[in-house]
This record gives structure tokens, sequence and C-alpha cells, in this order.
């Protein structure tokens, strides 16, 4: 969890308790950071009707990806719902759903103008993943979101009034794609905790927020990014012991470009 208060320029945003906003204004946030969350996919907010072998069920996003392989469908949930109760099942029930006339006809109607039919067709012909977007922490359910084959994206909230919001999300995938690209360490011993990140082609920096989850062998912490000049510069936490004598690192990406992973290079790699 992050702390209570984030500060962008001179302004001071809370961190709001899930629960303390409606589950309908999550989704709202969710639907208008969908290029920032989830960059490879295009929709908005939709809650087609699927009959399932486990139940009737309605999701509250559906995506496409750009390239037409595969198609996404998305629950929002808050943190202090059942997840017994209601947030498995439901999942469960998504898990069966397969692409209708109602999905087909609403991404026609809303993005034929910009995508091609045949391509819209080809994308809902395969088997939806599912993805859950909970307000608070799924940790506590880890186990049985891996046996459905669900991923969660744990999601913070901060606000500055009225309504101005920055949105934390922490990704516990563990999909990652080798960029092919290395981040080195500064050699200035000034700035030995600041680490330069390369260009990384669908990497939307100037929507990132101050902060991107970096992940080294097994640890997993929050780094602050910063953009100086033309570069982006990364700095590591202090406290990141695997990192030490480590001057150079080898970038993986999750496929939503939520988060990072470094594997350190060493140094007869580097000869």
């Amino acid at each position: 969890m992050s702390d209570k208060y984030l500060t962008r320029g001179h302004r001071k945003y809370t961190r709001i308790s899930p629960g303390s906003v409606y589950e309908t204004t999550v989704q709202t946030l969710i639907e208008n950071n969908i290029s920032s969350i989830f960059p490879e996919y295009f929709g908005k907010i939709f809650e087609p009707y699927f009959r399932t072998p486990a139940g009737d069920v309605k999701p509250d996003l559906v995506l496409i990806r750009h390239d037409y392989k595969g198609w996404m469908l998305v629950e929002v949930e808050v943190q202090g719902h059942s997840p017994s109760a209601h947030i498995l099942p439901q999942l469960a029930k998504l898990t069966f759903a397969m692409s209708n006339d109602e999905v087909l006809g609403h991404f026609i109607d809303h993005f034929s103008d910009s995508h091609n039919v045949k391509n819209i067709e080809k994308a809902l012909s395969s088997k939806p993943e599912v993805i859950l977007v909970i307000h608070g922490s799924s940790d506590g359910f880890q186990l049985e979101l891996k046996k459905l084959g669900v991923v969660a994206l744990d999601v913070e909230i901060h606000s500055f009034p009225p309504n101005e919001y920055i949105l934390d999300v922490f990704d516990r995938a563990e999909n990652f794609i080798d960029t092919g690209l290395t981040c080195v360490r500064s050699s200035n011993i000034a700035t030995q905790y600041v680490w330069v990140l390369p260009t990384m082609e669908g990497l939307p920096y100037d929507q990132l927020n101050q902060n991107i989850e970096v992940r080294v062998n097994e640890e997993s912490s929050i780094w602050r990014i910063e953009q100086k000049k033309n570069n982006y510069l990364l700095r590591q936490p202090s406290d990141i012991q695997s990192l030490n004598g480590v001057a150079k690192v080898s970038v993986f990406r999750h496929r939503s470009f939520l988060s990072l992973k470094f594997v350190p290079i060493s140094l007869e790699e580097n000869r």
C-alpha cells in the first residue's frame, strides 16, 4: 500500500480507502484510463449479457487487442465485497463466456469507423481473457484466482478535490516479455540509485504516474520515474539489496506495461 498522500507538483492527493467511493466511480476511472492501464487494447464500459453453463453474467468492460489477437472481459470490484460469495463466483462465470451477437454488434456500432469489421470478428473468435480490477487488494484470494486463470490488478486511488484522481495499479501477473533493452545505472556516486530508462516502444511515458512497479528477483517495489531533459530516469529505493554492485540490467515489461522486471547482467556478460 502506498502512502496516505501523493504529491504531484504543488498538489497533495489523498488516498481513498476501498469502499469510500462507489463501484461505478471506480468503473468510470478505469474506463477513462484504458489507454494507460491496457495500452494494447481498446474498448469502453459495456455490460453485455452472457449465458454460460455456470450461470448468467455481465462483465463491466469488454476490450479488444489492437492487433486483434484476442479480447478481454474486465470485472471491476471493491475490496470488502465477499470473494467467496460474490467476486469469485462472478469471475468463474466469466471464464465460460464466449462472444455473441450483442458483443459483435457493440464493437461494430462504436468502433467500425476506426477498426475493420473482419478484424473485430477475428479478435472475438477466440476465448476471452478474464481480468479482475479491484480497488484495494486481492492478496487474500490469489490462489483461487490462479485456479480460475484470472489475473488481478490491484488499484489504489488518490484524489484532489473536487474531481481529480490518480490511479496506482499493481499487477500481480508474472507475464513478462523480454524487450531486448538494457537499463544502466548512473556512474556518478551522487546519483548511484538512478537508472536511465531506455525508450521502449509502446510504453506511454507521458501517461505514467510518477511511480512504477519494478520487480527484481523475488522483490517487488515502487520506483519513482522522473523526466530530465529527453531522458526518463528511475530512482531505485535504497533498500533494494539485490542490485548491489550491478551496473546494468536487462529490461522485461509486463504485457500491459503496468510493471517492469529487471534481470541483473553480470560483469562477465558485459565483457
